[in-house]
């Protein structure tokens, strides 16, 4: 994967970038490496300025840093919330319940 993400870089394909970053996350997140996925999701972010983009990708970086006990996944998800709020077309996917839900969760753990 590394070899793609330093092409990608090279070419200054910004989206196959972001991609990869958020791949890589995803992977370190299965594995229960929440830290390793924190930093990969927090690369991609830095990658784009898309509202909705953001919003998954802050939804994604908050459930591996409070899974690691870092406060900043609650300032993620407040800021997704924000971002969610303000346009109602983005709420395809997570659902306003169930970020709901587990900004309480969330809360309670930190």
């Amino acid at each position: 994967m590394q070899r793609v993400q330093h092409c990608a870089e090279a070419l200054g394909l910004i989206d196959e970038q972001l991609a990869q970053e958020e791949s890589i996350g995803k992977v370190y997140l299965l594995h229960g490496e929440t830290i390793a996925a924190g930093e990969h999701f927090e690369g991609a972010l830095s990658l784009t300025n898309d509202r909705g983009i953001r919003a998954r990708l802050l939804c994604e970086a908050a459930s591996s840093l409070v899974a690691a006990g870092d406060k900043r996944g609650v300032e993620y998800i407040r800021e997704a919330l924000a971002v969610l709020n303000s346009n109602p077309v983005l709420w395809k996917r997570p659902t306003r319940s169930q970020l709901k839900r587990d900004f309480t969760t969330w809360q309670g753990v930190i």
